[in-house]
């Protein structure tokens, strides 16, 4: 009796198993159709809205203020040159993710109570902007990397940064390079100086809490500005 009791505990017990993995399977499938054709609208067209601003219109009834679309051949060329060079100096050369500064970012994290470095690349913070939730977690940042893994399969490179920068935070209820240039400097992106543009890029780091004039008072913003910085000089944007 007792091997019979035992045989009905393991035949029980891979039958929860099969119906468990089945449906993480089924959610699975399920979640990478979805945004299958969430990927494929956004590489033709301009989402009206996106989860970011539901979360914030929702949590804190932070209402964004009027959304001004342009395109990447309308932004100054630098903008995006100087986006990669301090958020994804790889972004041309992966596909969607880095397992490199992924890697590294595990390493720094390493001994730390908090989580202080992210290896986000740009099509992930993409993805995480139009279709996922602020609030770090592991569960985000599994689902961030599906996203982003299906983004970088089917939409262009140029398509995914042009998202990024009419999309990302760049403030308060602001959001896309026009409105941050609006917003903190008071005129269109295009008439931007160099400098400007340098600190504008540097408050992608932390846009709820800093200002272009203020992003010297926090050590790691305040070296990004200088590798802009030296950038500019060199002639490299």
């Amino acid at each position: 009796m007792g091997k019979v009791g035992t045989g009905k505990k393991k035949g029980r017990a891979k039958r929860i198993f099969k119906v468990v993995a089945l449906t993480v399977l089924a959610l699975h499938a399920l979640f990478l159709l979805v945004f299958f054709i969430g990927s494929v609208y956004v590489r033709f067209w301009n989402p009206p809205v996106t989860s970011l601003m539901i979360y914030r219109m929702v949590l804190s009834g932070e209402r964004s203020r009027t959304i001004s679309l342009t395109s990447l051949e309308k932004m100054p060329s630098s903008l995006g040159r100087m986006v990669l060079s301090v958020e994804d100096v790889r972004f041309y050369d992966h596909w969607g993710i880095d397992p490199g500064a992924m890697r590294d970012a595990w390493r720094r994290n390493d001994g730390f109570e908090k989580k202080r470095y992210g290896a986000s690349t740009v099509t992930q913070q993409t993805a995480r902007t139009l279709f996922l939730w602020p609030q770090k977690s592991y569960l985000r940042k599994y689902l961030e990397i599906l996203i982003a893994l299906e983004l970088d399969l089917l939409v262009p490179k140029e398509r995914i940064l042009e998202l990024y920068l009419n999309y990302v935070e760049w403030g308060n209820g602001v959001y896309g390079a026009a409105a941050g240039a609006r917003h903190h400097f008071g005129k269109p992106l295009k008439d931007l100086s160099d400098d400007e543009l340098a600190r504008l890029v540097v408050l992608l780091a932390s846009p709820r809490k800093y200002a272009p004039d203020t992003i010297g008072s926090r050590p790691p913003l305040r070296k990004r500005y200088d590798i802009l910085r030296e950038g500019i000089a060199a002639g490299m944007f």
